[in-house]
């Protein structure tokens, strides 16, 4: 019974404490002079409410401010903030609006967010300020998954696979690169710290064309969340090719792919490496037949394979070069490792190269596309179609034509 009375009392001389301070006034028209009435004195002091208790990764906060007409405020790193100096208060604004604050503006990842309010009351502002604070814990972003490149003529296209809508940032340098972006900072393709440059900024896919073939770059894989705080990084290193001509299958051609230069509306076509002419009545590459010679014989078949450029036009990479024969139109001057273009083997050992052969000495009228090697003889070996008396008055033979220029590179 005893504690109880101990407990009441001190509950009592708190509440007591707390009141706020009273003025004892004169009853006007009483009896007694000595009447009184009290009045309560009421500070003015701003209520804070809504904000993060404890710790928070939220960086976007909304606190509401009671008990007042108007307040100015001001907020920051702990220690940074000063509530007592009257520097950096904003101008007054109305109760109704509250406070917004958006983290993500500052650097750090962990510290003591303090704000400082000064209410204002029928027109009375408060003495010493309202004041909130928590801890700031920002949360990093996950992974930034992983990304892939398809390599261009001069250019670079590139595909990231990420979570879904996670913003990125993608910077590029010529080796694996220590730097870092900075929380709380926001970049632009285009900027450069160090040895990097900023490619790509919140863009899952994009092209980088400041790059050269045959160069080779590593790329620096960041995800970034709202608060603006980066993951860690992810490198992927990609060396451009350097522009070459490669044989495509009938079902891999594509309608943008350059293929060597039609002669008279006929593509260069191969089978099992052995080269011939390519016809197609849609004039198409992908749907056409591809005839050649094998021993002297002519052979047609519907899958075959054509050349073409991997970056661009194969005829810039290519040429055609008039070549030296002996008497049985065997090839004099076999190209080099560094220009010939071999097209197939026959007998194991013996390559096989592209011609084509002329009707005129000039070498101005295209006949035919061919074959030929240091082992065929008779120079461009081909078939040819000949007008004939009788129906269907043509038919394919087979030719060989010493009057010839040999497909090589330049």
């Amino acid at each position: 019974m005893r504690h109880h009375l101990i407990i009441a009392a001190t509950i009592a001389l708190l509440t007591e404490a707390c009141k706020p301070p009273t003025t004892k006034l004169p009853l006007v028209g009483s009896e007694k002079d000595d009447a009184t009435i009290e009045v309560v004195n009421t500070p003015t002091i701003a209520r804070l409410t809504g904000y993060p208790e404890g710790s928070s990764g939220e960086h976007k906060i909304k606190i509401n401010v009671e008990a007042v007409d108007e307040f100015q405020y001001k907020w920051g790193i702990n220690g940074e903030n000063n509530c007592q100096s009257p520097a950096a208060y904003s101008e007054f604004k109305p109760a109704s609006e509250g406070i917004e604050i958006d983290l993500s503006v500052i650097p750090e990842d962990r510290g003591v967010i303090n704000v400082c309010v000064l209410g204002k009351k029928r027109g009375e502002i408060q003495k010493d300020s309202s004041q909130a604070g928590w801890v700031w814990n920002a949360e990093t972003p996950g992974g930034p998954g992983e990304i892939t490149f398809v390599d261009g003529n001069n250019k670079l296209d590139a595909t990231i696979k990420s979570s879904p809508g996670a913003k990125v940032l993608v910077a590029r340098s010529k080796g694996i690169s220590t730097w870092k972006p900075e929380s709380g900072k926001e970049y632009k393709v285009g900027e450069r710290f160090e040895d990097i440059i900023i490619v790509s900024v919140n863009a899952l896919e994009f092209s980088d064309v400041d790059v050269k073939n045959e160069e080779t770059w590593t790329y620096s894989l960041f995800t970034v969340n709202e608060a603006k705080r980066y993951s860690s990084v992810v490198y992927e290193t990609f060396t451009l090719a350097k522009p070459d001509v490669v044989w495509v299958k009938k079902s891999d051609i594509k309608p943008e792919q350059k293929l060597v230069e039609p002669i008279t509306n006929r593509w260069l076509c191969r089978v099992n490496g052995q080269p011939g002419r390519l016809f197609s009545n849609d004039d198409d590459p992908a749907n056409g037949v591809c005839r050649y010679t094998f021993g002297t014989a002519i052979q047609a078949s519907q899958e075959y394979e054509v050349l073409a450029g991997t970056k661009t036009d194969p005829m810039e990479i290519l040429e055609y070069r008039t070549v030296q024969l002996d008497d049985e139109g065997k090839l004099l001057s076999i190209p080099n490792e560094d220009n010939k273009l071999v097209v197939g083997e026959e007998n194991v050992d013996d390559e096989i190269f592209a011609c084509i052969s002329y009707t005129d000495v000039n070498q101005n009228n295209v006949l035919s596309i061919g074959k030929t090697g240091a082992h065929i003889t008779g120079g461009c070996n081909q078939y040819i179609v000949q007008n004939t008396n009788t129906f269907p008055f043509f038919e394919r033979v087979f030719q060989q034509n010493t009057n010839m220029k040999l497909l090589r590179r330049k």
